[in-house]
């Protein structure tokens, strides 16, 4: 599957996962709002229209059995029930606590307007009582003070009772709001997860079915690049065979050619016949048999790189930990003799250990020091620097020198097979680069080059890390 459709199907998976996800945390968040509310705004109003009630009832019962006569029946109880009773209604609009509870003024508005009419009520029988309570003696059962406590006392129940079902309405309200919303969000959420769900298991076999076709493709390289390096073995040892009888015959060419010179030389030949046979004999043929031999050892020259690069990929790998520092160090011990000869100063920095194949790594550090000793500039002191660190998961080794430096035309083609920087100047193969980032590709890692012609150059290394 291409690499788009994959990043578009993680874009489908991560927005419908979100989404059940927004709409699982709103469910949740709705539900702790809507119980927060039940119970710290109306479970309070509840109870608070509850004690409004009961305390109005207690204060007149109180009041009738104390004007009965009844000694039980304190004044004090009257006035801390109607009290009590007025605390709540003012509450219930303003808001306060004491010991008990902590009450919230009401949110709705006709809940308040009927929370006055209770409170207003309740002022009336206060004032009531405490004038039948002054006119205690002198008044009798049935009078207008009797029937006005009685008529007002109605119609507080009246109005409490109202404010009762209103709170209960409101309740159920939002109850059947709360509910409707849950399953509202939460089948919304249930279907976007299912949804998402069956995203998922459709990216998980598509990418289950791309790695197989990863694998199947990988298969067909490894087997396509096993038979091409066999075609290439084959071929090296087919094309080398005819160098060799190539070099072989135009030795005995130039072997013939001697033998008839000599011959010739003891025979009268006429001047112009003897001239001609002397330049075809002694300088055409020898210069062409020197050409063909010079380009027999550049074709062998060029079958061995090929034979030697094709076999990096055959070769058994031993990856483990390596001590670069232990590596390098002895890299730099073999090469003395051209340090030595090039008067180059080599300064060995910290190298971290890193993952790798020791006899690999030895042929790279081997091939770029030997480069650097190669292309040294002849009006300064050859000086050569290796140093390492640590870049997130993989180490970070740089050679740079301060030799010729490499033209910026150069850079892009100094990793192929065969290519060479300047050859009319340095002799070489133009296999070193190439071997090097074969290996390190084999390896995990990667190399790259920063330069400048005359200013030297340097060369990034990255391995991965000692695990």
């Amino acid at each position: 599957m291409p690499a788009k459709s994959y990043s578009r199907k993680r874009l489908q998976l991560l927005v419908f996962l979100g989404t059940g996800f927004a709409l699982v945390l709103g469910v949740l968040g709705w539900s702790t709002y809507v119980g927060r509310e039940m119970t710290m705004v109306y479970a309070p109003t509840v109870d608070a229209v509850m004690e409004i009630k009961t305390n109005g009832a207690l204060a007149h019962l109180w009041l009738e059995e104390h004007l009965a006569g009844d000694p039980d029946a304190q004044v004090q109880d009257i006035e801390s029930s109607l009290n009590r009773a007025q605390w709540f209604a003012r509450a219930l609009l303003v808001g306060g606590a004491n010991e008990e509870t902590r009450i919230y003024p009401l949110p709705d508005r006709h809940l308040q307007v009927a929370v006055e009419d209770v409170e207003r009520s309740l002022k009336i029988l206060h004032n009531l009582a405490r004038e039948r309570l002054a006119g205690r003696g002198a008044s009798a059962s049935g009078t207008q003070s009797d029937r006005l406590f009685d008529a007002v006392f109605k119609r507080f129940l009246s109005d409490a009772g109202e404010v009762e079902i209103r709170v209960q309405e409101i309740i159920e309200s939002k109850q059947r709001v709360f509910l409707s919303t849950h399953f509202f969000l939460a089948a919304v959420a249930a279907l976007v997860i299912v949804w998402g769900t069956v995203v998922l298991l459709r990216y998980l076999r598509q990418r289950e079915l791309a790695e197989m076709e990863r694998e199947r493709l990988l298969r067909d390289l490894a087997t396509k690049n096993q038979e091409l390096e066999g075609i290439l073995s084959v071929a090296s040892h087919d094309f080398r065979s005819p160098l060799v009888n190539i070099q072989g015959f135009s030795r005995e060419l130039a072997m013939s050619c001697e033998d008839f010179d000599q011959a010739l030389a003891g025979h009268a030949l006429p001047p112009e016949f003897s001239e001609s046979a002397a330049a075809i004999l002694q300088k055409d043929i020898p210069q062409a048999v020197a050409y063909i031999e010079q380009n027999v050892r550049k074709m062998d020259q060029l079958i061995k790189g090929l034979l030697k690069v094709s076999r990096l990929g055959r070769v058994p790998l031993e990856p483990r930990v390596i001590d670069m520092q232990a590596l390098v160090g002895a890299v730099v011990a073999s090469m003395q003799f051209q340090i030595r000869r090039c008067e180059a100063r080599v300064h060995l920095g910290a190298l971290p250990p890193c993952w790798g194949d020791e006899n690999q790594l030895n042929q790279v550090f081997t091939n770029l020091l030997d480069n650097a000793l190669k292309y040294v500039d002849p009006r300064r002191q050859p000086e050569i620097r290796i140093e390492g660190g640590l870049e997130a998961e993989m180490c970070h080794y740089t050679l740079a020198d301060n030799g010729i430096g490499i033209s910026p035309d150069h850079q892009n083609k100094i990793f192929d097979i065969f290519h060479r920087l300047y050859p009319e100047r340095f002799v070489g193969d133009g296999l070193g680069l190439t071997i090097v980032k074969r290996i390190l590709t084999r390896l995990g890692g990667a190399i790259e080059v920063n330069s400048e012609e005359g200013k030297g150059c340097r060369f990034h290394l990255f391995l991965p890390r000692g695990r």
